[in-house]
């Protein structure tokens, strides 16, 4: 059968054809991944698919999902609220004393506490006095930061940095706050980040930590500020002089975890140990914090006894190389 086609319809058809010939190709750029994407494989070799994005020191705004750390400056603390959380041996008279503030004050920012009974690890709210804060509460430690990374750890990921410790006195009630930031310097997210130990003994690291349970759909970038990091008095009765002997480790055949054991050791002449908590911080072949734990006891430690202690770290990104671990002991 033999197609015939008006003339009209054939000049549309040819005009229609030019045109298509003359167009431009489609020169859009493709849509972007994930801030987090990553191969399987990163950087360190890891055979699980988890991110540690490389920091920056670029300042905001920033269009990558790059970290940018901000080192602690000799600020004092924020004269906004914050928590304080209370360690072995504290009164409500001393933690007001400590921030320049009365025992009314403190209750008065807390109506539902017991003054007479402070439980260890409770949090404490210390209320807004920027003139207070200015004359009695002392300038934060200055500490050494490693790199801020942001390790995926299922839907949330966790966002670290190592902490050191350069004085020669242990450094007590560090607090920090890690703000993540989008392309346009939008805050997106902000948490507190704290240490495993209530301490930072003197010339150790520890890793600074907090976990967001979502992370960032965009591009983002990564703040960390010291809130609060107090030297201790030479001799302070609220921690003991434990240390760890016959320590252990044992490495994973896929080096993604490790067995720590060993005992813990309070020498002669001191007071009976109520708590004991451990920290176990795993490093890469580079030295990049990877991992960590907190292990505690309640169990009573005499002077001059031992216990013994065992359990597993596990890493977030990579292969673990070698790993520290540093105890603290109250009465």
């Amino acid at each position: 059968m033999r197609l015939f086609l008006h003339p009209g319809w054939a000049l549309t058809l040819t005009l229609f054809s030019l045109l298509l010939a003359c167009s431009p190709p489609d020169s859009s750029p493709p849509a972007p991944g994930s801030p987090l994407q990553a191969p399987s494989l990163t950087p360190q070799r890891s055979p699980v698919p988890l991110v540690f994005p490389r920091p920056t020191s670029a300042s905001l705004p920033l269009i990558t999902p790059t970290l940018a750390v901000v080192p602690p400056t000799p600020a004092l603390p924020s004269p906004t609220p914050f928590a304080y959380t209370v360690k072995s041996g504290d009164t409500i008279s001393e933690i007001a004393q400590r921030y320049g503030l009365t025992v009314d004050e403190v209750i008065a920012a807390n109506p539902s506490i017991n003054t007479q009974i402070l439980s260890i690890g409770q949090q404490i709210q210390i209320p807004s006095r920027p003139a207070a804060l200015a004359e009695f509460a002392p300038a934060p430690a200055e500490l050494a930061i490693g790199p801020l990374g942001c390790i995926s750890s299922g839907a949330g990921m966790w966002c670290l940095a190592a902490l050191t410790n350069p004085h020669g006195e242990p450094v007590e009630n560090v607090t920090a706050q890690i703000t993540l930031f989008g392309a346009d310097a939008r805050r997106l997210d902000g948490l507190e980040a704290l240490i495993p130990l209530n301490i930072l003994p003197a010339g150790s690291r520890l890793p600074l930590a907090v976990f967001f349970p979502t992370r960032p759909a965009e591009p983002f970038s990564a703040r960390l500020d010291i809130g609060s990091a107090f030297l201790l008095a030479p001799g302070d009765p609220r921690y003991l002089p434990a240390r760890v002997d016959n320590l252990l480790t044992k490495i994973s055949a896929d080096g993604l975890s490790a067995q720590v054991s060993g005992r813990i050791l309070l020498p002669e002449s001191h007071p009976p140990a109520a708590e004991i908590w451990l920290a176990g911080i795993a490093y890469n072949e580079d030295g990049q914090l990877i991992g960590f734990r907190r292990w505690q006891s309640s169990a009573p430690l005499a002077a001059g006894e031992s216990q013994t202690f065992s359990f597993n770290v596990y890493s977030l990104d990579g292969f673990i190389d070698h790993l520290e671990v540093l105890v603290e002991a109250r009465p």
